[in-house]
């Protein structure tokens, strides 16, 4: 095509009409991408309305365990306490052997600190803690995370202190003549002291857990009334 042939098909184009015609292109090029953001917007609320709900499920789950420990935890405190106050007298009763045979078997009981963090694993994984849009809720969650971590490294090193505890109570076990094994009493009477200490760390180990689980329990009803009223206000 010439230059003269060029310039005559410039001016015979209708410019209005191309005019219009690119705003209706530009309009809807950014209709299109508004649709398109409402609709990745709508997803991800109700992505996040799912990952609310779930997280509910875990913590009412978890905040079931932390209880029903938290009452085992209690009354095998009473059982130890009870047990090993009989332990400063010269000679123990018969009843006093058994409480101090109960507390013994009461020793055993350790926090398991049963927290659930299914949902909260893949929220970290996926990327999509993103889409919690309460920020409390977020710092909560990543709260109750750490508190948990350090509980369960702080318990181990109890563990650690209750292995010694616990051969000094097993050495005052015996079988008798069917075989059965029985709470050694006159063993008991001759190693009064070293059971006490025993004891005596087991039960403040289990204190410890029965206050470690609390911390917990309290942090769970706290995210959990943040959820509850998240979902309230979608």
């Amino acid at each position: 095509m010439s230059i003269l042939q060029l310039g005559r098909t410039v001016r015979e184009l209708n410019w209005g009409t191309l005019a219009i015609e690119l705003v209706i292109l530009i309009v809807g090029i950014s209709v299109g991408l508004q649709v398109s953001e409402w609709e990745n917007r709508r997803n991800d609320r109700q992505l996040e309305r799912e990952y609310l709900e779930r997280l509910l499920v875990d913590f009412a789950e978890t905040d079931r365990v932390l209880n029903q420990d938290s009452e085992n935890l209690s009354a095998s405190v009473k059982t130890l306490s009870t047990g090993i106050s009989p332990l400063g007298k010269s000679s123990l009763t018969k009843e006093d052997h058994q409480k101090v045979f109960k507390s013994a078997g009461a020793s055993a009981l350790v926090g398991r600190f049963g927290v659930v963090f299914g949902t909260v694993e893949e929220l970290k994984d996926t990327g999509n803690m993103r889409l919690l849009r309460s920020k409390e809720l977020r710092i909560a969650l990543a709260n109750l995370h750490q508190s948990y971590q350090q509980t369960i490294r702080i318990s181990e090193m109890r563990n650690l202190l209750r292995s010694q505890a616990f051969p000094v109570l097993a050495r005052q076990l015996k079988p008798n003549s069917q075989n059965r094994i029985i709470w050694d009493e006159e063993s008991v009477e001759q190693n009064k002291k070293d059971i006490y200490v025993a004891l005596t760390v087991i039960l403040q180990n289990q204190k410890f857990d029965l206050a470690d689980t609390g911390e917990l329990i309290d942090q769970v009803a706290a995210i959990s009334g943040i959820i509850t009223q998240e979902l309230a206000a979608k």
